[in-house]
């Protein structure tokens, strides 16, 4: 299912670039290279839009029958294909094939073009060849269509849709063989120009029940079966002040220079397009979840309600973080796998937060440029890594963390974090309920060798402040000066760094 970004950069010639999911790419010389209206598409047209192409892919691709472009009525179709075998590389690479397909881009009135695919398969495969271990990979996509708009004037597509009414995976390999099929897989993409500069993108992703069986062809004995299915898969993503533009115009400019053989950049200029492809974006934001999964283990089901990760990542910005957070609920276990006294442990439902900030990467990322120099060994230079040593311990550079989770037996939070400036120092909180039941599951497992752990646990309570609630709370620190953990009111030396 091809989903498509893309790029136009025009100075007497057009260089303009898509790429399509399943990491396949090509590039799109558009808004220069044919006349942007409604009219039947020409063979001058489709030649200026294959020398654009070549300008920036070369001539091998054309050359190999990995890409054509032909006119088809009002619109140019862009054939896309792949066999690794007409390339001269060694049988243990593997072979490497793409099945043809093609994109019809239409030229509109407003300058913007219209990009579409006829339903059909998407199919790739990979096979190691002159080998007895007889890997396959085959991954295909059934009644593909894809819509939507791309605009020059934001190397993007304002509007974008795909759809795949199926898909299946198949893997072949010594160790085990996997197995999967889906419903249907859809796509729907976003871009505007954005309030503080660059481009503000959006992208949703659904997929609808996968199943899957896994073979493990390891095991001693007959292989053993794995099945497991997933109710719903969903991403979504959303990107602010992208820099598509400039970050267009420093892929054209290192590909400039390297077509015509010049491998030493001139440096000032390319400190100059470095410096407006930056913060190359301003947010990035990303939510993914999985709802309903089941997996059949020769034991038993083991079940998941919900499963969910979010991220996010600033550009280069002058405050720049990075946040992950994780979650889950609806946690079983077979029987089998855990015993008796252990499932009340379980946490049914957990999650963590986590939180990396740091002050001045902008001016991080200015003295990495100001100190680079391509044409030297090696191309940063010793002053200025020292001077990035220096402008990242005045960063104030923090990390936060929280956590919980909830099983049977007891509930567990935590809220912590640490820095390095101006001196290394750490802290969490942790409060907890049901210290005593799981004190009372572990002396039921019988086994001799939890008497330590059990001492250990009744330190640790020792160790506790009851709170107003009752519950049990631990606050923890660590001082360098001192060298010293403090745990409530209680220090603890740490041995001496040698």
């Amino acid at each position: 299912m091809p989903i498509l970004s893309g790029y136009h950069f025009c100075k007497g010639r057009a260089v303009s670039a898509f790429t399509a999911s399943l990491g396949l790419g090509a590039l799109l010389g558009l808004a220069c290279a044919a006349p942007a209206s409604a009219a039947p598409a020409t063979a001058d047209g489709a030649r200026k839009l294959t020398e654009a192409l070549q300008a920036y892919v070369g001539i091998e691709p054309f050359a190999k029958g990995f890409l054509a472009i032909a006119p088809h009525g009002e619109s140019y179709d862009l054939a896309i294909s792949f066999d690794s075998s007409k390339l001269d590389m060694p049988e243990s690479e593997g072979l490497t094939r793409l099945d043809r397909y093609v994109v019809h881009l239409t030229p509109k009135p407003d300058g913007t073009w219209a990009v579409n695919t006829d339903p059909g398969p998407i199919a790739l495969s990979w096979t190691e060849a002159g080998s007895d271990q007889n890997q396959k990979f085959d991954l295909k996509f059934a009644d593909c269509v894809s819509k939507g708009v791309f605009d020059p004037k934001l190397m993007a597509f304002p509007t974008l849709s795909s759809k795949c009414a199926s898909a299946a995976l198949k893997v072949r390999a010594p160790d085990g063989d996997l197995d999967l099929t889906s419903g249907e897989l859809t796509s729907q993409g976003t871009a505007k120009a954005g309030a503080t500069g660059g481009v503000d993108l959006t992208s949703d992703v659904k997929l609808a029940i996968m199943n899957g069986k896994f073979l493990d062809k390891k095991s001693p004995g007959e292989p053993l079966p794995i099945t497991f299915r997933i109710g719903a898969l969903h991403q979504a993503m959303a990107a602010t002040g992208v820099r598509t533009i400039a970050a267009a115009d420093l892929i054209t400019f290192v590909r400039d220079n390297a077509a015509r053989n010049r491998f030493e950049l001139p440096q000032d200029e390319l400190k100059t397009k470095l410096r407006a492809a930056l913060p190359l974006w301003e947010d990035l934001a990303s939510d993914a979840s999985l709802d309903d999964g089941v997996v059949e283990l020769p034991t038993g089901s083991a079940r998941i309600a919900h499963f969910e990760e979010k991220q996010a990542l600033t550009g280069v910005v002058k405050d720049a973080r990075y946040a992950d957070s994780l979650s889950y609920s609806g946690l079983e276990i077979p029987p089998a796998v855990v015993p008796d006294w252990a499932r009340v442990l379980v946490p049914s439902q957990a999650g963590y937060d986590t939180k990396l900030s740091f002050s001045g990467l902008d001016g991080m990322a200015d003295a990495l440029i100001r100190g680079l120099d391509l044409t030297q060994d090696p191309p940063v230079s010793k002053m200025a890594g020292v001077a990035l040593l220096t402008r990242f311990f005045s960063g104030q550079p923090r990390y936060d963390l929280s956590l919980n989770a909830t099983a049977q037996a007891y509930k567990v939070k935590g809220q912590g974090q640490a820095s390095i400036n101006p001196e290394p120092q750490a802290h969490i909180a942790v409060s907890a309920t049901g210290f005593d039941a799981v004190v009372d599951a572990l002396k039921k497992s019988g086994d001799p060798d939890m008497q330590n752990g059990l001492m250990g646990l009744a330190f640790i309570k020792g160790l506790a402040k009851t709170g107003p609630d009752g519950q049990m709370i631990w606050n923890v620190s660590y001082d360098m000066v001192t060298n010293k953990v403090w745990v409530n009111d209680q220090g603890f030396a740490l041995p001496e760094p040698q």
